[in-house]
């Protein structure tokens, strides 16, 4: 809730340990962990392994993500991001070009 990246990522090693295997829900919240930090590459790293695992992720983490770049003045990475939605079978929708005309 307070946007502790390193905890999130000790909570998800945790739970693996544990033999709790993350979901959507998760991931999702652990890439706006990072976010709110403004720790983009943090976050972009937990969308890969939110991939890797086999967990697709949804509109809401990608769009996280592309306002985090946006808001580092990363907009070539956000623009990547953009583009690589539909890797994911997922299409741009009005937030996140929002988060581009900022």
């Amino acid at each position: 809730r307070t946007g502790d990246a390193l905890g999130t990522r000790r909570r998800l090693e945790k739970m693996r340990a544990l033999g709790v295997a993350p979901d959507r829900v998760t991931y999702s919240t652990a890439i706006k962990a990072f976010v709110k930090k403004g720790d983009v590459s943090g976050a972009e790293g937990v969308l890969r392994e939110m991939s890797n695992s086999g967990v697709a992720p949804d509109i809401h983490a990608l769009n996280s993500l592309i306002a985090a770049c946006a808001r580092a003045k990363e907009m070539d990475r956000a623009e990547k991001w953009l583009q690589r939605m539909s890797s994911f079978g997922l299409q741009p929708d009005a937030s996140s070009y929002h988060s581009l005309i900022e």
